[in-house]
C-alpha cells in the first residue's frame, strides 16, 4: 500500500535503494572475507592435528594468532567506521520519522515513511554484519588461546593433544571463561 501510495506521487521511476546506496560501510561480502581470513589462520593448525608434523606446536600457535591478529586489523577498522555510519543512520531515521495514519499521509509524509523504512532495513544489515564478524573473531581468540593452553598442558603431562577431539582442544575451561555467556554465568 505505501509503494503503491508512494509510486502514486514519484511516478513510475521509483526503484528500492539498497543498504549500500545509504553508503554503508559493510555488507555480507565482508563477513564471507573474515570467515575466509580466519579459516586460512587456522588451517596449519588443522594440517598440524590432521597429521602433519610440527617442530615447535607453540611456536606454530603463536605465528598463526599474530597472523590473525595483523589479518583482522582492517575488518577492526572496517567495524569502527560501521559504529560511525550507524549512529549517523539513526540520526536520519529519527528526522525521517512520520507518525499517524499513513492512509492520511500526503506525498512527503509517504516518502519520508518510506525513507525511515528503508534507512532501519540499512541500519539492520550493517548491524548483523558487525555482529557476525564480531562473533567470528570472538571465536577465533577463544580458539586461539584454547589451543595454547590445553596443547601446553597436554604436552606437559606427557599426552598427545590429538588425542582429543578438535573442538575440545579449542575449548577454554569454564573457570578461565569468566565474562562469556549470561550475566547468571558470570556471576559463579
Amino acid at each position: 500500500m505505501l509503494v503503491e501510495h508512494t509510486k502514486k506521487h514519484l511516478g513510475d521511476a521509483f526503484v528500492m535503494p539498497e543498504p549500500e546506496d545509504y553508503g554503508a560501510p559493510i555488507d555480507t561480502s565482508d563477513i564471507n572475507d573474515f570467515v575466509a581470513m580466519v579459516e586460512k589462520a587456522f588451517a596449519p593448525l588443522e594440517a598440524w592435528y590432521v597429521g602433519e608434523e610440527v617442530d615447535d606446536l607453540q611456536a606454530l600457535i603463536q605465528n598463526q594468532k599474530t597472523q590473525y591478529e595483523q589479518a583482522s586489523e582492517p575488518y577492526r577498522k572496517l567495524i569502527k567506521k560501521a559504529y560511525l555510519w550507524n549512529q549517523e543512520m539513526e540520526a536520519a531515521a529519527r528526522r525521517t520519522k512520520v507518525y499517524g495514519n499513513p492512509e492520511r499521509d500526503d506525498a512527503k509524509q509517504s516518502h519520508d515513511r518510506m525513507i525511515h523504512g528503508q534507512i532501519q532495513y540499512a541500519i539492520f544489515r550493517v548491524n548483523y554484519c558487525t555482529e557476525r564478524i564480531l562473533t567470528a573473531a570472538h571465536k577465533a581468540q577463544k580458539s586461539f588461546k584454547g589451543l595454547a593452553v590445553n596443547t601446553q598442558k597436554m604436552t606437559e603431562s606427557g599426552r598427545d593433544p590429538r588425542d582429543i577431539a578438535w573442538n575440545k582442544l579449542t575449548e577454554m575451561d569454564t573457570s578461565q571463561r569468566r565474562g562469556i555467556g549470561s550475566f547468571k554465568q558470570q556471576k559463579k
